[in-house]
Protein backbone atom coordinates (compact mmCIF):
# COMPACT_ATOMS: atom_id res chain seq x y z
CA UNK A 1 0.00 0.00 0.00
CA UNK A 2 2.88 2.35 0.75
CA UNK A 3 4.29 1.75 -2.74
CA UNK A 4 1.27 3.45 -4.32
CA UNK A 5 1.88 6.69 -2.47
CA UNK A 6 3.22 9.49 -4.61
CA UNK A 7 6.82 10.07 -3.44
CA UNK A 8 6.41 13.82 -3.96
CA UNK A 9 3.18 14.01 -2.00
CA UNK A 10 2.78 14.08 1.75
CA UNK A 11 -0.89 13.19 1.50
CA UNK A 12 -2.04 10.18 3.49
CA UNK A 13 -3.12 7.00 1.73
CA UNK A 14 -6.82 7.29 1.02
CA UNK A 15 -9.41 4.54 0.89
CA UNK A 16 -9.70 5.27 -2.81
CA UNK A 17 -6.04 4.35 -3.36
CA UNK A 18 -6.16 1.30 -1.11
CA UNK A 19 -8.97 -0.24 -3.17
CA UNK A 20 -6.50 -0.89 -5.98
CA UNK A 21 -4.14 -2.98 -3.86
CA UNK A 22 -4.79 -6.68 -3.64
CA UNK A 23 -2.92 -9.10 -1.43
CA UNK A 24 -3.03 -12.75 -2.38
CA UNK A 25 -1.57 -15.20 0.10
CA UNK A 26 -0.26 -18.16 -1.90
CA UNK A 27 -0.99 -21.74 -0.93
CA UNK A 28 1.74 -23.09 1.31
CA UNK A 29 3.40 -26.40 0.46
CA UNK A 30 3.59 -28.86 3.35
CA UNK A 31 7.40 -29.04 3.34
CA UNK A 32 7.67 -25.24 3.45
CA UNK A 33 5.12 -25.01 6.28
CA UNK A 34 7.04 -27.61 8.29
CA UNK A 35 10.31 -25.78 7.68
CA UNK A 36 8.80 -22.45 8.76
CA UNK A 37 7.43 -23.93 11.98
CA UNK A 38 10.80 -25.25 13.20
CA UNK A 39 12.00 -22.98 15.99
CA UNK A 40 15.63 -24.04 15.70
CA UNK A 41 15.89 -22.84 12.09
CA UNK A 42 14.51 -19.30 12.26
CA UNK A 43 17.73 -17.96 10.71
CA UNK A 44 18.25 -19.41 7.26
CA UNK A 45 21.16 -17.19 6.13
CA UNK A 46 23.48 -20.17 5.66
CA UNK A 47 21.02 -21.48 3.02
CA UNK A 48 20.99 -18.26 0.97
CA UNK A 49 22.02 -18.81 -2.65
CA UNK A 50 25.58 -17.61 -3.32
CA UNK A 51 24.26 -14.95 -5.73
CA UNK A 52 22.20 -13.39 -2.93
CA UNK A 53 25.07 -13.55 -0.45
CA UNK A 54 27.37 -11.83 -2.94
CA UNK A 55 24.80 -9.06 -3.59
CA UNK A 56 24.41 -8.48 0.15
CA UNK A 57 28.17 -8.19 0.61
CA UNK A 58 28.56 -5.76 -2.30
CA UNK A 59 25.58 -3.69 -1.18
CA UNK A 60 25.76 -0.39 0.70
CA UNK A 61 22.72 -1.57 2.69
CA UNK A 62 23.34 -2.17 6.37
CA UNK A 63 23.70 -5.93 6.90
CA UNK A 64 21.58 -5.90 10.06
CA UNK A 65 18.47 -5.04 8.01
CA UNK A 66 16.42 -8.24 7.95
CA UNK A 67 14.13 -7.58 4.97
CA UNK A 68 16.22 -6.29 2.09
CA UNK A 69 15.06 -8.21 -0.99
CA UNK A 70 12.31 -7.41 -3.46
CA UNK A 71 11.77 -10.64 -5.37
CA UNK A 72 10.07 -12.07 -8.42
CA UNK A 73 10.18 -15.85 -8.71
CA UNK A 74 8.56 -17.05 -11.91
CA UNK A 75 9.60 -19.06 -14.94
CA UNK A 76 11.15 -16.87 -17.65
CA UNK A 77 8.44 -17.30 -20.24
CA UNK A 78 6.02 -14.81 -21.83
CA UNK A 79 2.94 -16.35 -20.20
CA UNK A 80 4.47 -15.83 -16.73
CA UNK A 81 5.16 -12.15 -17.59
CA UNK A 82 8.49 -11.82 -15.78
CA UNK A 83 9.16 -8.65 -17.80
CA UNK A 84 6.47 -6.88 -15.77
CA UNK A 85 8.72 -7.07 -12.70
CA UNK A 86 11.32 -4.97 -14.53
CA UNK A 87 8.58 -2.59 -15.71
CA UNK A 88 7.30 -2.24 -12.14
CA UNK A 89 10.78 -1.47 -10.78
CA UNK A 90 11.26 1.12 -13.53
CA UNK A 91 7.87 2.76 -12.79
CA UNK A 92 8.65 2.86 -9.06
CA UNK A 93 11.80 4.83 -9.80
CA UNK A 94 14.47 2.25 -10.64
CA UNK A 95 17.70 2.49 -8.70
CA UNK A 96 16.51 5.60 -6.83
CA UNK A 97 13.56 3.60 -5.48
CA UNK A 98 15.79 0.65 -4.55
CA UNK A 99 18.33 2.91 -2.84
CA UNK A 100 15.68 4.92 -0.93
CA UNK A 101 14.07 1.74 0.36
CA UNK A 102 17.33 -0.22 0.85
CA UNK A 103 16.19 -3.07 -1.40
CA UNK A 104 18.10 -5.57 -3.51
CA UNK A 105 16.03 -6.95 -6.39
CA UNK A 106 16.09 -10.68 -7.11
CA UNK A 107 14.63 -12.30 -10.18
CA UNK A 108 14.62 -16.07 -10.13
CA UNK A 109 13.28 -18.67 -12.50
CA UNK A 110 14.17 -21.30 -15.01
CA UNK A 111 14.64 -20.32 -18.64
CA UNK A 112 11.67 -21.51 -20.59
CA UNK A 113 12.06 -19.35 -23.69
CA UNK A 114 15.72 -18.39 -24.18
CA UNK A 115 15.22 -15.20 -26.20
CA UNK A 116 12.56 -13.95 -23.78
CA UNK A 117 14.68 -14.83 -20.72
CA UNK A 118 17.72 -13.10 -22.18
CA UNK A 119 15.70 -9.92 -22.87
CA UNK A 120 14.20 -9.87 -19.35
CA UNK A 121 17.58 -10.43 -17.66
CA UNK A 122 19.31 -7.85 -19.88
CA UNK A 123 16.62 -5.24 -19.11
CA UNK A 124 16.78 -6.09 -15.38
CA UNK A 125 20.56 -5.77 -15.22
CA UNK A 126 20.47 -2.61 -17.33
CA UNK A 127 17.96 -1.05 -14.92
CA UNK A 128 20.23 -1.81 -11.96
CA UNK A 129 23.33 -0.49 -13.71
CA UNK A 130 21.72 2.85 -14.62
CA UNK A 131 22.96 4.78 -11.59
CA UNK A 132 23.69 8.47 -11.99
CA UNK A 133 26.81 8.00 -9.87
CA UNK A 134 28.07 5.36 -12.30
CA UNK A 135 28.16 2.49 -9.81
CA UNK A 136 25.69 -0.33 -10.45
CA UNK A 137 23.15 -1.21 -7.76
CA UNK A 138 23.37 -4.86 -6.70
CA UNK A 139 20.82 -7.18 -8.28
CA UNK A 140 20.47 -10.95 -8.37
CA UNK A 141 19.57 -13.27 -11.23
CA UNK A 142 19.12 -16.97 -10.48
CA UNK A 143 18.44 -19.39 -13.36
CA UNK A 144 17.88 -22.55 -11.39
CA UNK A 145 15.34 -24.23 -9.17
CA UNK A 146 15.64 -23.29 -5.49
CA UNK A 147 14.95 -25.97 -2.91
CA UNK A 148 12.80 -25.42 0.19
CA UNK A 149 15.67 -24.27 2.43
CA UNK A 150 17.00 -21.82 -0.18
CA UNK A 151 13.48 -20.47 -0.74
CA UNK A 152 12.99 -20.12 3.02
CA UNK A 153 16.31 -18.26 3.26
CA UNK A 154 15.43 -15.85 0.46
CA UNK A 155 11.88 -15.25 1.64
CA UNK A 156 12.98 -14.78 5.25
CA UNK A 157 14.97 -11.77 3.97
CA UNK A 158 12.29 -10.54 1.51
CA UNK A 159 10.30 -7.35 2.08
CA UNK A 160 7.92 -8.05 -0.80
CA UNK A 161 7.58 -10.80 -3.39
CA UNK A 162 6.02 -9.69 -6.65
CA UNK A 163 4.09 -12.33 -8.54
CA UNK A 164 3.40 -10.57 -11.81
CA UNK A 165 0.63 -11.18 -14.23
CA UNK A 166 -0.57 -9.68 -17.46
CA UNK A 167 -2.67 -6.84 -16.01
CA UNK A 168 0.11 -4.49 -14.82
Amino acid sequence: QRLIEDDNSHEPITEEKIKHVGILHPPLRGDIRELASREEEKCFNHHLPQEAKHAMKSSPIQQYKQRLFITCMVRFSPEKSAHHFVTLLRKLGGVDFLRRNSLIPIICGSKSVDTYATKVVDDFQSLCSSCPEGEAWPCVVIHRHLGPRELAAVFSRTAVNIHVRECI
